[in-house]
């Protein structure tokens, strides 16, 4: 009889350690003893390759939603401060305010003699 921890692990795979005696040798008929560690070192390769081509694919995914970040970051500043401006009671935010008060400067008086 398998001890506890043994028989624990057995179950994560996915069954009883029959079931898995009974795959295991069916892979041993399949393969046969002597390509069967070529098959296991076969299946490590794909394994690895598999884990470098998703390691990648994450790495040029998070590089590709780095400026979509930003930008979000950035508009929820805009909205944060048109907020404020709000709150204080200015309908117009500091920066078109600002380039109004120079557009009319540069126009001149509002009330040009004739």
């Amino acid at each position: 009889m398998l001890s506890l921890p043994i028989s624990a692990f057995l179950n994560l795979l996915g069954g009883s350690p029959w079931e898995l005696a009974v795959v295991f040798g069916a892979i041993l008929l399949l393969f046969g003893a002597d390509s069967l560690p070529k098959a296991i070192r076969t299946l490590g390769q794909w394994s690895a390759k598999l884990r470098m081509i998703t390691r990648e694919l994450q790495r040029e995914l998070e590089e590709a939603g780095e400026p979509i970040e930003k930008a979000r970051r950035d508009w929820e500043q805009e909205c944060s401060e048109f907020a404020v401006s709000q709150a204080q009671g200015s309908a117009i935010p500091e920066e078109e305010s600002d380039v109004q008060t120079q557009a009319q400067a540069e126009e001149g008086p509002e009330n040009p003699s004739t």
